[in-house]
């Protein structure tokens, strides 16, 4: 029986849950995947002006999502090792101090790793051709606005009660919640944005992006 400072061993799963993002089967990336959404990575072409691109614009092209599909990994593979640490707290942690700061870690974690593939966004130049330009920014745009979500994520971590064990997971799954709506906004920027069909064909196509969405194939898609 909890005296308010033991931290229950099933709210920790719910909570190591709903930090993974993806355990409703949502569209959010799986930090433990590292997926790109499978609407972009694997759209079936379409006809579309992406025949008419040049073999050099979409050299140019290619070696942008290439750039990109590298980047997104980096981030990707330090949110799934921050939530293999998290995970790995899981058996160690049996009461509120403990599974706070495991949290706060893990936020931090996330926040950091949001603002490093920021920047490397901005030093990757995408070329002038598909409107890259433009969606470039837009997912600049979209990580920036993340990482100060994740600023008060961090903020709310630290503020959560540790003598109370229903207050304190009910904030903590908050906090995790919000956590994956920062992450999924991020994601349905990524599909929004990247959809002309030659930059879809490129990001189905270049090798650099091939571990980020599997095998799906369009037919797998639409059975989804």
């Amino acid at each position: 029986m909890s005296d308010g400072r033991t931290w229950a061993a099933g709210t920790i799963v719910a909570l190591l849950c709903a930090l993974a993002v993806a355990c409703d089967g949502g569209a959010a990336p799986d930090p433990r995947s590292g997926s790109i959404p499978v609407e972009v990575a694997t759209s079936t072409p379409v006809e579309s002006p992406a025949s008419d691109v040049s073999p050099k614009a979409r050299a140019r092209i290619d070696a942008y999502t290439t750039e990109l599909c590298r980047g997104w990994r980096a981030w990707a593979d330090t949110l799934r090792a921050s939530f293999r640490t998290l995970r790995r707290a899981q058996g160690d942690v049996d009461r509120v101090p403990e599974a706070k700061t495991a949290l706060v870690s893990y936020v931090q974690a996330t926040m950091a790793a949001t603002h490093q593939f920021g920047n490397f966004l901005r030093n990757t130049a995408p070329p002038r051709a598909a409107d890259l330009p433009g969606a470039h920014l837009v997912l600049v745009s979209a990580i920036d606005q993340a990482q100060g979500r994740l600023g008060v994520r961090v903020a709310r971590a630290y503020a959560l009660p540790t003598t109370d064990l229903d207050a304190f997971a009910e904030g903590a799954a908050d906090v995790a919640r919000s956590v994956g709506r920062d992450l999924q906004r991020v994601t349905a920027m990524f599909v929004v944005t990247y959809a002309e069909p030659v930059v879809v064909d490129s990001l189905r196509d270049v090798a650099a992006c091939a571990p980020l969405h599997g095998d799906l194939g369009a037919e797998d898609v639409d059975k989804a």
